[in-house]
């Protein structure tokens, strides 16, 4: 949500490649958005980890939180060559990727799409998923461990803890390819940041 006044005048792109409008309709990526960059401009806002950094908005997941790997594909070539011009440099210097399906090999399309960002340059963020073994997402259905593209070697993968510093039962954790992921974890339970309709959640 561009018009949040935690991101207001902060988002400086925003493109789809869902067939929907950039939109934020589940309040995640706006939620993620704040906690990366939100910054205080008013009543009720905070600032996150970054609060200067410019924002782009680049929606590959649907208005009902689903997508197809091939719409990830297409954001991450976007992020990183917004132009479409490989002579300028004017890619994302950071790609956050707050999402993931079932675990597929570190060879499959989309990890090998993060494997030449991080190659670009780019440093990609992804999340571990929530297929902890402790209480997994119903979409996982039985899977449980790092969901794709988090298995990427090369990004840096985040698990969640909570306030004691306790491993968060749903997020993903274990042995890929003989590297333990997640890279490093973070605060992950109850976290308050941007909400949709300007509030907070």
């Amino acid at each position: 949500d561009s018009l949040h006044p935690m991101l207001a005048g902060k988002v400086a792109k925003e493109t789809s490649f869902t067939g929907d409008a950039p939109q934020d309709f589940t309040g995640h990526g706006t939620h993620v958005a704040g906690i990366i960059a939100g910054k205080q401009n008013g009543p009720n806002t905070y600032d996150g980890v970054a609060p200067d950094a410019e924002l782009w908005n680049v929606k590959v997941l649907d208005n009902t939180g689903h997508g197809a790997e091939s719409w990830i594909m297409e954001g991450i070539d976007y992020a990183l060559n917004p132009d479409g011009n490989a002579e300028t440099n004017d890619g994302a210097q950071v790609l956050n990727l707050s999402l993931g399906g079932p675990y597929t090999s570190v060879g499959s399309p989309l990890v090998t799409k993060v494997e030449a960002a991080v190659a670009a340059g780019a440093i990609v963020v992804i999340a571990a998923g929530n297929c902890g073994a402790g209480c997994p997402s119903a979409e996982c259905q039985g899977f449980v461990g790092v969901e794709t593209p988090g298995v990427s070697p090369s990004a840096i993968t985040v698990g969640a803890v909570d306030d004691a510093a306790q491993w968060a039962c749903f997020s993903g954790g274990g042995l890929v390819s003989f590297q333990m992921k997640p890279d490093v974890v973070a605060p992950g339970v109850n976290i308050t940041s941007s909400g949709l309709s300007g509030g907070v959640s």
